[in-house]
């Protein structure tokens, strides 16, 4: 039920994202009107991302030791601290500078940064955890889910650059 309710959050997130690209024109350039499509889906992953780690943690769990090594909760972990410091900067952005801030620039901009930030911020923290021998099978979905939505993010990644 937790995954419903998030899944109800990121697609109001969707919903924002959408209105605030329709209010700029993209051009006639078909690749970034694929491109803006694309980006859509990153409100759903980081809400996601937040929800499994908010359930990774919940009991029954394993130990928080366990937890660490393995690539799900590692990239549920990056997402969650690129996406806080991403828009904690653009917060102190806003308050240092209002008339040049995120709030007169359109929520889709923030997110499409936030995309390649998130998928950069994953891959190095997979190779650790295969360097250091803890990519094991896992049984739990949890875990198995948190290793979707890494994937999900980078392959979100590189389908925008291949646009």
């Amino acid at each position: 039920m937790i995954l419903i309710a998030a899944s109800a959050v990121g697609m109001a997130l969707m919903r924002l994202f959408f209105q605030s690209a329709s209010s700029v024109p993209v051009g006639g350039n078909p690749s970034d009107n694929v491109q803006l499509n694309l980006f859509s889906f990153s409100p759903m992953l980081m809400v996601w991302s937040f929800t499994l780690l908010f359930l990774q943690l919940r009991q029954p769990t394993s130990p928080i030791r366990e937890l660490t090594g393995t690539p799900g909760f590692g990239a549920v972990c990056a997402t969650a601290c690129v996406t806080i410091v991403h828009f904690s900067t653009m917060s102190i952005e806003a308050f240092l500078d209002p008339k040049h801030s995120f709030l007169t620039r359109p929520f889709y901009i923030g997110l499409s940064w936030l995309v390649t930030f998130v998928a950069l911020s994953i891959v190095p923290v997979w190779v650790l955890v295969a360097l250091g021998g803890r990519w094991n099978r896992s049984t739990d979905w949890r875990e198995r889910l948190g290793r979707v939505v890494g994937w999900c993010w980078i392959a979100l990644y590189l389908s925008t650059l291949a646009t």
